[in-house]
């Protein structure tokens, strides 16, 4: 299965990360700035209302219209401001995002060594919390199908001997 991205313009954005990479700069987001471009993403050309954004990114929690107007201002300076032109107001109606190229979801593809490295983070947050929450462990599921997929032979790095050698 693998985790999704999305490739618009130059950009390439991981939503399990909540990173956004062109070559080789990469702008780390917070999660609810990660979920409202994703959530733009998948609804180009759209005009958003305040409520269905509160409705599907904020999954109906109260907020105020300050609380969106922050996360969309700080989705615009995302990337030394390379998501700015990208989403608009629309006077008393809400946003709308359009996209260099049409945003698509393909499946991640990353060199061994850096879905090791991203596997270990992962499961370490993972392991390290009491309770790590749906979200936490189906990222560390997604890493590790992802890297199955890639290379078969990677169980060897995380079985047990493996995973002495590998994880730090």
């Amino acid at each position: 299965m693998g985790m999704r991205q999305f490739r618009f313009g130059e950009w390439v954005f991981e939503p399990g990360s909540c990173s956004l990479h062109r070559g080789s700069d990469t702008a780390v987001m917070e999660p609810r700035v990660s979920d409202l471009l994703e959530f733009f993403l998948l609804h180009p050309d759209e005009v958003q209302s305040h409520e269905r954004l509160v409705e599907e990114v904020w999954l109906g929690q109260v907020v105020s219209d300050e609380a969106v107007r922050r996360a969309v201002s700080v989705l615009r300076r995302a990337a030394g401001g390379a998501l700015s032109g990208c989403i608009r107001t629309i006077y008393k109606r809400g946003y709308i995002a359009s996209f260099p190229e049409p945003a698509a979801a393909a499946p991640f593809r990353q060199s061994p060594e850096r879905l090791i490295s991203a596997c270990d983070a992962s499961l370490l947050r993972c392991v390290s919390m009491p309770y790590p929450g749906q979200g936490r462990a189906r990222e560390a599921l997604d890493c590790l199908r992802s890297a199955l997929e890639l290379d078969p032979r990677l169980l060897e790095v995380l079985s047990p001997a493996g995973a002495l050698r590998h994880v730090r």
